[in-house]
């Protein structure tokens, strides 16, 4: 009509990143009475450590990303990728490998770590989620490693997560974000 061609109008999905929530720990009581019953009874439990984790996170304020949200987030750009090639798990340091896998990897990994195919991240990480580790090397040396999360693009936008591994267990935190390229070191450091 009146010589105009009609337009085909598309539906975009507008991908919010994940939420943060505070985690709910043993109280300070609860846990002193854990720790004293473990070291009565001459045993490791990590998920000693992981509610110490818990009690630092929040006295220390550092929030937490819902894990679920982060791996749906991480699926959905990973698939926007022209190569489809999933995304995995880097340990930050070469201290913070494990010698367990995580995640799938059906067709393409997702939220997977394998330490026998997974590097140690290898790109710049922003003041800001370098005190984060700072701060909890301080605290939990070995306990706690950290991971990058990375999917095969140049500039991804990395999740950095905490994790406590345990007996056939292993305990997960992902505590901060940024944004790639130029999440803004030169700002960050003025």
């Amino acid at each position: 009509m009146f010589g105009r061609k009609t337009q085909e109008l598309q539906m975009v999905t507008v991908l919010e990143r994940p939420k943060t929530y505070k985690p709910a720990p043993l109280s300070e009581g609860e846990l002193k009475e854990y720790t004293e019953l473990a070291q009565k009874a001459g045993v490791y439990v990590s998920q000693l450590v992981m509610h110490r984790f818990s009690r630092f996170l929040n006295e220390y304020d550092i929030p937490v990303f819902n894990h679920d949200e982060v791996v749906k987030y991480m699926d959905v750009k990973a698939k926007e990728e022209k190569d489809k090639c999933g995304w995995k798990w880097h340990p930050l340091r070469p201290k913070d490998k494990i010698g367990s896998v995580f995640g799938t990897y059906e067709g393409a990994p997702s939220d997977y770590y394998h330490p026998n195919n997974t590097g140690v991240y290898g790109k710049p990480i922003p003041l800001h989620a370098l005190k984060k580790v700072a701060l909890i090397e301080e605290h939990f040396h070995n306990e706690v490693k950290m991971f990058v999360s990375d999917y095969a693009v140049k500039n991804p936008d990395p999740f950095l997560m905490a994790l406590i591994e345990g007996n056939r267990v292993v305990h997960r935190w992902v505590i901060d974000v940024w944004n790639e390229p130029g999440f803004g070191l030169i700002q960050q450091l003025k």
